[in-house]
C-alpha cells in the first residue's frame, strides 16, 4: 500500500469520525431539549376581586388560569347568601386583540351550564389585572368595579 493511500485512509477514518462524534452530540441535544420542554412548569396565574351583585353586597370572586393547558377554576362566594358557593373548572380559548389593543387578551372560559356550557369572558390589558365583559364581549358600561387582581 502506498504512502498516499494510507494517508487519504487515515484521513478518512478521521473524518467518519467526527461526523459520529457530532451525530451523537446532536441527539444528545434534542433529548436533552425534549426533556427541559417537559419539565416547564405550567404557565399559572390566580385573579381575585369582588365583583358586582344584583341582589347581595359583591361576588368574591377567585380565577386560576393554566394558559399552557388552557384550563381554568373559577370560585364564585355570593356575600350573605346561605349555599352561596358556586365552583367550576374546565377548558377555555385565548383570543388576542380587543378593540385598538392588539397586544390584549381575551380569555374565554367554557364554564359548565345546566343544558350547555356558557361563555364568561376576561380582558386583560396588563399583566395584573382582568376586567370581566358582557355576555356579547364587549366593556360593561358602569360605575361598578368588574376587575380581578393578579394575586
Amino acid at each position: 500500500m502506498s504512502s498516499k493511500t494510507l494517508i487519504l485512509l487515515s484521513f478518512s477514518l478521521i473524518f467518519l469520525s467526527c461526523l459520529s462524534r457530532e451525530r451523537k452530540s446532536s441527539s444528545s441535544e434534542t433529548q436533552n431539549d425534549v426533556m427541559m420542554a417537559e419539565a416547564d412548569p405550567p404557565i399559572t396565574y390566580t385573579y381575585s376581586g369582588t365583583l358586582p351583585c344584583a341582589d347581595c353586597p359583591g361576588i368574591e370572586t377567585t380565577l386560576t388560569i393554566n394558559e399552557s393547558d388552557q384550563e381554568f377554576a373559577l370560585q364564585s362566594i355570593y356575600l350573605d347568601r346561605k349555599d352561596g358557593l358556586f365552583e367550576s373548572s374546565g377548558n377555555m380559548d385565548i383570543k388576542y386583540g380587543f378593540e385598538e389593543d392588539d397586544n390584549a387578551k381575551v380569555y374565554i372560559l367554557h364554564v359548565p351550564g345546566r343544558l350547555k356550557p356558557e361563555e364568561v369572558m376576561y380582558l386583560q390589558e396588563s399583566p395584573d389585572q382582568l376586567t370581566l365583559l358582557s355576555q356579547s364581549g364587549d366593556r360593561i358600561e358602569s360605575n361598578l368595579n368588574y376587575q380581578l387582581s393578579l394575586q
